[in-house]
């Protein structure tokens, strides 16, 4: 029962990375990264096992798998990012330190941020992921480039929409994608039409503002989107009009944010992450109170 009971939280912390409290979410996403990226499932699964068990022993409650999405996503990066020149153990080290910090991380900012009623999102894992990314690009080399996609036209911007999805989890590829959209859309029909319109105004937008079109296709301007969409049309406001109006645009501002940011990091050899995501979702909260759209949750 308590192989069960653990199985079941960290299948939700994996639905947590696109705020799913879902077990049947979190294993279709296990499922497109075992299809898009095996290494990558073997990562996100330590991830979100190491970082559910230190909270655990710390006392929290891991049962929604709020404790578990940051560690996944911490896992991911440590296996993806770093060059060919970093030892092969030093990087299994990396992928389950990292979402280690990561929960630690995510209990003391967790508190902080109740006091100002804001949502920790994926601070704790940019927190964590881009300092040891720093100092992995000093000692390797440069890190693993974004993926770039073919195409024009509308199959350019259908292939941004589907790879959008992808990219939550860092992968790439429309059956991937597919997946992570189709498990989305079993959890929350609502989350998933948000997602949907965010990554379709995500990859037009981009193009307007003259980004690279290969990157677009890739999705590189849609997961940010995404993750702002659902976060703020269901679960950080209360459901609405005004809440979709707010979320889709906050959702559109996350494409100059990122390109800003990524352009900013990319200086020093990092990639851009979720940190679009968590500022604008953020920003998005204080407005709203101010504008007095939804009820902020936490």
């Amino acid at each position: 029962m308590r192989l069960a009971l653990a199985a079941g939280a960290i299948l939700r912390g994996l639905g947590q990375v696109m705020f799913q409290p879902d077990v049947r979410a979190g294993a279709v996403f296990l499922f497109a990264l075992v299809v898009g990226a095996p290494v990558l499932a073997l990562a996100a699964l330590a991830g979100a096992m190491v970082s559910t068990g230190i909270t655990r022993i710390c006392g929290a409650d891991v049962h929604a798998g709020l404790h578990g999405f940051n560690g996944a996503l911490a896992g991911i990066a440590m296996a993806l990012f770093p060059g060919a020149g970093l030892p092969p153990l030093v990087q299994a080290m990396l992928v389950l330190a990292a979402p280690a910090l990561a929960a630690l991380v995510f209990l003391r900012l967790a508190s902080a941020l109740a006091a100002i009623r804001l949502p920790v999102l994926t601070a704790p894992f940019n927190l964590v992921a881009l300092p040891v990314l720093a100092l992995v690009h000093v000692a390797s080399g440069p890190l693993v480039p974004g993926a770039h996609d073919g195409g024009a036209g509308m199959l350019l911007v259908l292939r941004g929409v589907v790879n959008g999805f992808a990219q939550v989890f860092f992968l790439h590829g429309l059956l991937p994608g597919l997946l992570v959209a189709a498990g989305l859309a079993l959890a929350s029909p609502r989350a998933f039409g948000l997602a949907l319109a965010a990554s379709a105004g995500g990859a037009v937008l981009a193009l307007v503002l003259g980004a690279d079109p290969g990157a677009v296709g890739a999705g590189l301007f849609g997961y940010n989107g995404i993750l702002t969409a659902i976060s703020l049309g269901t679960v950080a406001l209360a459901p609405g009009r005004g809440t979709v109006a707010l979320a889709l645009a906050a959702a559109l501002v996350t494409v100059p944010a990122h390109l800003a940011l990524a352009h900013l990091l990319s200086a020093a050899g990092l990639p851009g992450l979720t940190l679009a995501f968590v500022l604008v979702t953020w920003g998005a909260v204080l407005l709203a109170r101010r504008l007095r759209i939804g009820v902020v949750h936490g």
